[in-house]
């Protein structure tokens, strides 16, 4: 019954498209204020404005009167009054000794660098070169001012590689914990956003596949599991 229903509404629907389409065979005259130009990503201005060594990803815009802005930052709702833009540019301070991350107050030496670094809400989808903790360097050990806040958050419950088995086709259920996170949590199951922000996820998974668990929390700091179930 269901598939008769959805040829029924598929046709006329697509036949009503149909008719919508331009059928002259004339082509739309672009513009000439919107032009075609390489973007740099995470900046999103124009490929001319962002050193080479930061444009981490290329993609080509049509933009309007060569404007080229920067990247909106996540949650932003167009209609906003004032859109609020992205800046990738991090600031931090190395021991010109051994490249690692100090504070000016235990390194009067210390060395101005900047990283560019994708918002945190993306880190599930960005390189693993590219990401927060693979550009930014470790902190210095004798500068012991400095939160030791690069260490990966741990998820217990679920072992690296796991194998889980179905047996009666009966769903398999886990809880999962992480360790060492701060603030609200977002955890995502390949990829998928769910839906609880506290430091407790349960599953109740019952399709056999691979399956990669990742968590963040509000300082960026993450972790991540790869299991499986068969």
């Amino acid at each position: 019954m269901e598939k008769t229903m959805g040829s029924l509404l598929a046709g006329p629907l697509l036949f009503s498209l149909f008719d919508q389409l331009n059928t002259t065979g004339e082509a739309i005259v672009q513009p000439g204020s919107v032009s075609e130009q390489t973007i740099c990503w995470p900046d999103g201005r124009g490929a001319d404005l962002v050193a080479p060594e930061n444009c981490h990803s290329k993609r080509v815009a049509y933009v309007i009167n060569q404007s080229t802005p920067r990247t909106l930052q996540p949650g932003y709702q167009w209609g906003q009054t004032s859109p609020q833009f992205f800046k990738p540019e991090v600031s931090y301070l190395i021991n010109p000794s051994n490249h690692q991350r100090v504070t000016r107050a235990c390194d009067k030496h210390a060395i101005a660098q900047t990283a560019y670094l994708w918002p945190n809400a993306l880190e599930p989808w960005v390189k693993p070169a590219q990401r927060k903790y693979a550009q930014l360097p470790r902190f210095d050990a004798g500068c012991n001012m400095i939160l030791q806040e690069n260490s990966p958050l741990r998820i217990t419950g679920i072992n690296q590689g796991q194998v889980y088995y179905v047996l009666d086709h009966k769903a398999v259920t886990l809880k999962v914990r992480v360790e060492g996170a701060a603030g609200a949590l977002y955890w995502y199951l390949n990829g998928k956003l769910q839906e609880t922000r506290q430091r407790e996820l349960h599953l109740q998974l019952d399709t056999r596949q691979p399956y990669e668990l990742y968590v963040q929390d509000k300082t960026g700091a993450n972790g991540r599991v790869a299991f499986e179930i068969l």
